[in-house]
């Protein structure tokens, strides 16, 4: 009883640290591109609804909004599993693996794996970065959130045939995002 009561106090601190840090809080280790977030972005960050398409152009922070959105709700979950995911895995690893490193320093546990690339936080969810040049490589895996940057750069059939199923037991959700083509 204690024991989950500590568990519940830390995810709640950890998540109010996490919140201060993501929209009010400006200081030297902590990344400034969340402040003075125009009413678009923040319309955006607050957005809880399941599937999110978000069309901006490049430096809008789109990207940045859905990784800190992705690790809210990780540290709001226990035991699920979340996919950051770009075109390819070299865009992938670019966009995602080191800034989660990065991020979740004192959240997880144990050491990222490298080879994986995937963090496991203290609450035990994971958190997997991924290429989908081959997206059926992650069929069948329940997974319980997707953020997938420079969306309309992944394979046609990707979403519809490999990822989106894999949303639909834990009844999951997604943000794509990209820039418009044209």
């Amino acid at each position: 009883m204690r024991a989950t009561r500590r568990a519940r106090l830390l995810r709640r601190s950890l998540l109010l640290a996490l919140l201060l840090m993501a929209v009010e809080i400006k200081a030297e280790r902590l990344p400034d591109r969340l402040i003075d977030l125009t009413p678009i972005q923040i319309q955006f960050f607050k957005d809880q609804h399941r599937f999110i398409v978000v069309t901006a152009g490049r430096r809008s922070r789109k990207t940045l909004i859905s990784k800190r959105k992705l690790l809210i709700k990780a540290l709001h979950s226990e035991n699920h599993k979340y996919i950051l995911g770009a075109p390819t895995f070299a865009q992938a690893k670019a966009i995602f693996w080191d800034d989660l490193k990065r991020e979740t320093t004192y959240l997880r546990n144990g050491e990222p794996s490298e080879t994986e690339l995937s963090v496991t936080l203290k609450n035990g969810t994971l958190i997997k970065v991924i290429g989908l040049d081959k997206p059926q490589r992650f069929e069948g895996v329940a997974w319980d959130g997707i953020v997938i940057t420079e969306f309309g750069d992944v394979k046609p059939d990707g979403w519809k045939l490999s990822l989106r199923p894999t949303l639909s037991d834990t009844n999951g959700w997604a943000i794509l995002d990209g820039v418009p083509n044209g």
